[in-house]
């Protein structure tokens, strides 16, 4: 896949929720995407998704302990890759994210990259991560299903499918 260019500042998004729905294992998720709370990255995963940047990825990494996490956004499948730039990160929270929360998951020390992940139980966090937005209520389900069936054998691979086979938005 070739490397993505990062969003021009001229071009962020500062306001408004914009939803984005993943077919994740042949399931929607509806990701609502909050702009106020984090311009360059809602606005760089919009760009992404909208290049098919996601298509045909995997979420690469399950989390069954405290944090509970579903880690996506890295098309090698492996957890090093990334859209081939990094930016700051935005709006730092820690402490308790509450199950729906998605986030980005930095590519190196307080860089956001494509990767991000999605609470499916709530979790303590240490560290500070930059929030984008949350999973719909009705889509929360399938999120939970994918968590509760745990990871792969010897292996940090979640047990379900999470392929990603197309992000629309709207």
């Amino acid at each position: 896949m070739a490397e993505s260019q990062m969003p021009d500042e001229k071009d962020l998004q500062t306001s408004g929720t914009t939803p984005m729905t993943l077919n994740l294992g042949g399931k929607p998720v509806q990701i609502n995407l909050d702009a106020r709370r984090a311009p360059c990255a809602v606005t760089s995963t919009l760009m992404l998704a909208t290049q098919e940047f996601y298509n045909g990825t995997q979420c690469h990494k399950l989390s069954t302990s405290n944090p509970y996490y579903l880690q996506c956004g890295d098309p090698t499948g492996t957890g090093t890759g990334d859209a081939g730039y990094s930016f700051p990160a935005e709006s730092g929270n820690k402490g308790t994210f509450k199950a729906g929360t998605v986030a980005m998951a930095p590519s190196n020390q307080n860089r956001n990259g494509s990767q991000f992940f999605i609470i499916w139980k709530d979790s303590q966090m240490k560290g500070t991560y930059t929030v984008i937005g949350s999973v719909a209520p009705e889509s929360m389900p399938v999120i939970t299903r994918i968590g509760k069936q745990g990871t792969q054998p010897k292996s940090k691979k979640p047990a379900a499918d999470t392929s990603i086979s197309v992000v629309t938005m709207g």
